[in-house]
């Protein structure tokens, strides 16, 4: 118990950090903005089909809502590693 308190501990340090470093201001240049200048590249008369569902997430909570899924999953993966290795040790 001890050891994933540590490591949830751990992993919502880390998610502070993330907010800590100061982000400049340059444009966004992740792998969907990339895929969607390709694509509006490749078809230059055509409309997008979709439009996102709801609002579209600003940078801080983009941010925000990456940093919790980190954590979540780093800690399912203690959990689930921790609960593994107690099996193996105790039968």
């Amino acid at each position: 118990m001890k050891r994933t308190l540590l490591a949830l501990t751990a992993a919502l340090l880390a998610g502070v950090l993330l907010f800590a470093i100061p982000r400049g201001t340059a444009a966004r240049s992740g792998s969907d903005d990339r895929a969607m200048a390709v694509a509006s590249d490749m078809r230059a008369g055509q409309k997008l089909g979709r439009q996102p569902f709801g609002l579209t997430p600003s940078g801080f909570e983009e941010r925000l809502l990456f940093a919790l899924q980190a954590g979540s999953g780093v800690g399912l993966f203690c959990y689930a590693y921790l609960g593994l290795r107690r099996r193996g040790s105790s039968g």
